[in-house]
Protein backbone atom coordinates (compact mmCIF):
# COMPACT_ATOMS: atom_id res chain seq x y z
CA UNK A 1 0.00 0.00 0.00
CA UNK A 2 1.13 3.13 -0.75
CA UNK A 3 1.54 5.96 1.56
CA UNK A 4 -0.88 8.23 -0.65
CA UNK A 5 -3.46 5.25 -0.40
CA UNK A 6 -3.04 5.50 3.06
CA UNK A 7 -3.58 9.18 3.60
CA UNK A 8 -6.34 9.06 1.18
CA UNK A 9 -7.70 6.26 3.44
CA UNK A 10 -7.42 8.72 6.46
CA UNK A 11 -8.99 11.66 4.83
CA UNK A 12 -11.70 9.84 3.84
CA UNK A 13 -12.54 7.96 7.43
CA UNK A 14 -12.19 11.23 8.97
CA UNK A 15 -14.90 13.46 6.66
CA UNK A 16 -18.31 13.50 7.27
CA UNK A 17 -20.92 11.79 4.61
CA UNK A 18 -21.81 15.36 4.01
CA UNK A 19 -18.18 15.93 2.61
CA UNK A 20 -18.58 12.99 -0.17
CA UNK A 21 -20.07 12.97 -3.65
CA UNK A 22 -22.50 10.06 -4.61
CA UNK A 23 -22.47 8.57 -8.21
CA UNK A 24 -22.39 5.51 -10.35
CA UNK A 25 -24.15 2.88 -8.78
CA UNK A 26 -24.07 -0.70 -10.01
CA UNK A 27 -25.71 -3.72 -9.23
CA UNK A 28 -26.20 -7.66 -9.75
CA UNK A 29 -27.97 -10.26 -7.90
CA UNK A 30 -25.48 -10.42 -5.29
CA UNK A 31 -24.14 -6.48 -4.43
CA UNK A 32 -24.82 -3.49 -4.92
CA UNK A 33 -22.13 -0.95 -4.59
CA UNK A 34 -22.00 2.97 -5.07
CA UNK A 35 -19.07 5.24 -5.85
CA UNK A 36 -18.74 7.95 -2.82
CA UNK A 37 -16.09 9.70 -3.73
CA UNK A 38 -13.74 10.26 -6.69
CA UNK A 39 -10.70 12.02 -6.70
CA UNK A 40 -7.96 11.44 -9.41
CA UNK A 41 -6.62 7.76 -9.24
CA UNK A 42 -8.58 7.91 -5.85
CA UNK A 43 -12.10 6.49 -5.23
CA UNK A 44 -14.36 5.65 -2.15
CA UNK A 45 -16.70 2.67 -2.67
CA UNK A 46 -19.64 1.17 -0.85
CA UNK A 47 -20.00 -2.45 -1.26
CA UNK A 48 -22.99 -4.00 -0.01
CA UNK A 49 -23.59 -7.53 -0.13
CA UNK A 50 -26.90 -9.01 -0.50
CA UNK A 51 -28.64 -10.97 2.17
CA UNK A 52 -28.82 -14.65 1.17
CA UNK A 53 -26.59 -13.98 -1.64
CA UNK A 54 -25.13 -17.36 -3.43
CA UNK A 55 -21.82 -18.10 -2.12
CA UNK A 56 -19.14 -16.34 -4.48
CA UNK A 57 -17.53 -19.16 -6.51
CA UNK A 58 -13.62 -18.67 -5.89
CA UNK A 59 -11.33 -15.61 -4.77
CA UNK A 60 -11.01 -13.15 -7.05
CA UNK A 61 -8.84 -9.94 -7.49
CA UNK A 62 -8.56 -6.28 -8.96
CA UNK A 63 -5.71 -6.01 -11.06
CA UNK A 64 -5.52 -2.08 -11.29
CA UNK A 65 -6.29 -1.27 -8.07
CA UNK A 66 -4.85 -1.50 -4.57
CA UNK A 67 -7.19 -0.73 -1.70
CA UNK A 68 -8.13 -0.92 2.17
CA UNK A 69 -11.33 -2.55 2.82
CA UNK A 70 -13.17 -1.07 6.06
CA UNK A 71 -15.42 -2.99 7.75
CA UNK A 72 -18.71 -1.35 8.05
CA UNK A 73 -21.10 -4.46 9.07
CA UNK A 74 -20.55 -8.18 9.18
CA UNK A 75 -17.38 -8.51 7.48
CA UNK A 76 -16.49 -11.27 9.66
CA UNK A 77 -14.61 -14.17 7.44
CA UNK A 78 -13.29 -12.26 4.78
CA UNK A 79 -11.05 -14.46 3.16
CA UNK A 80 -7.22 -12.78 1.70
CA UNK A 81 -4.66 -15.18 -0.51
CA UNK A 82 -6.71 -18.30 0.93
CA UNK A 83 -6.86 -17.51 4.70
CA UNK A 84 -9.26 -15.71 6.69
CA UNK A 85 -7.99 -12.28 8.15
CA UNK A 86 -8.84 -12.50 11.89
CA UNK A 87 -7.15 -9.08 12.94
CA UNK A 88 -7.13 -6.01 10.37
CA UNK A 89 -3.91 -4.46 8.93
CA UNK A 90 -4.37 -0.95 10.58
CA UNK A 91 -6.83 0.65 12.24
CA UNK A 92 -8.70 4.34 11.88
CA UNK A 93 -10.97 5.64 14.01
CA UNK A 94 -12.04 2.93 15.46
CA UNK A 95 -12.26 1.20 12.35
CA UNK A 96 -11.26 -1.89 10.89
CA UNK A 97 -8.67 -1.82 7.94
CA UNK A 98 -7.87 -4.54 5.77
CA UNK A 99 -4.91 -4.07 2.54
CA UNK A 100 -5.83 -5.50 -0.32
CA UNK A 101 -2.87 -5.31 -3.08
CA UNK A 102 -3.90 -5.59 -6.99
CA UNK A 103 -2.48 -9.30 -6.76
CA UNK A 104 -4.70 -10.37 -3.43
CA UNK A 105 -7.04 -13.12 -4.32
CA UNK A 106 -10.07 -12.45 -1.67
CA UNK A 107 -13.28 -13.20 -1.71
CA UNK A 108 -16.47 -13.08 0.99
CA UNK A 109 -17.86 -15.87 2.63
CA UNK A 110 -22.10 -16.23 2.27
CA UNK A 111 -23.55 -13.88 5.02
CA UNK A 112 -27.37 -14.23 5.91
CA UNK A 113 -27.61 -11.12 6.79
CA UNK A 114 -25.37 -9.57 3.97
CA UNK A 115 -22.35 -7.12 4.49
CA UNK A 116 -21.34 -4.23 4.31
CA UNK A 117 -18.01 -2.64 3.83
CA UNK A 118 -16.12 0.56 2.12
CA UNK A 119 -13.52 -0.50 -0.23
CA UNK A 120 -10.61 2.55 -0.32
CA UNK A 121 -8.94 2.39 -3.56
CA UNK A 122 -5.65 3.21 -5.38
CA UNK A 123 -6.63 2.64 -9.42
CA UNK A 124 -2.90 1.82 -10.72
CA UNK A 125 -1.20 1.73 -14.25
CA UNK A 126 -3.81 5.00 -15.78
CA UNK A 127 -6.69 3.10 -15.56
CA UNK A 128 -9.70 5.33 -14.91
CA UNK A 129 -11.45 4.73 -11.91
CA UNK A 130 -14.50 3.13 -12.19
CA UNK A 131 -15.89 0.08 -10.11
CA UNK A 132 -13.49 -2.73 -8.68
CA UNK A 133 -16.54 -5.09 -9.81
CA UNK A 134 -15.44 -3.98 -13.20
CA UNK A 135 -11.37 -4.40 -12.88
CA UNK A 136 -12.11 -7.89 -12.00
CA UNK A 137 -10.02 -10.94 -12.44
CA UNK A 138 -11.58 -14.99 -11.32
CA UNK A 139 -14.94 -15.76 -11.65
CA UNK A 140 -17.61 -14.00 -12.18
CA UNK A 141 -20.02 -13.70 -8.55
CA UNK A 142 -23.30 -13.67 -10.70
CA UNK A 143 -24.79 -14.17 -14.39
CA UNK A 144 -25.48 -10.36 -14.20
CA UNK A 145 -21.63 -9.99 -13.03
CA UNK A 146 -20.62 -11.42 -16.15
CA UNK A 147 -23.10 -9.63 -18.69
CA UNK A 148 -21.30 -6.66 -16.91
CA UNK A 149 -17.82 -8.15 -17.69
CA UNK A 150 -18.78 -8.61 -20.67
CA UNK A 151 -18.36 -12.56 -20.61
Amino acid sequence: MSPELQEYTKTVLSAGLWQLSPMDIMHHESVTTMVLHRYGCFQTELVIGHPNAKEWPDEHNHPNVDSVEVSLFNCSGFIRNGAVVNEPDFIVNGRACVILNHNDKHKVPVVKNGFCLLSIQQWLNGKEPTSVGLDWEGEPVSEGHKAQLGM
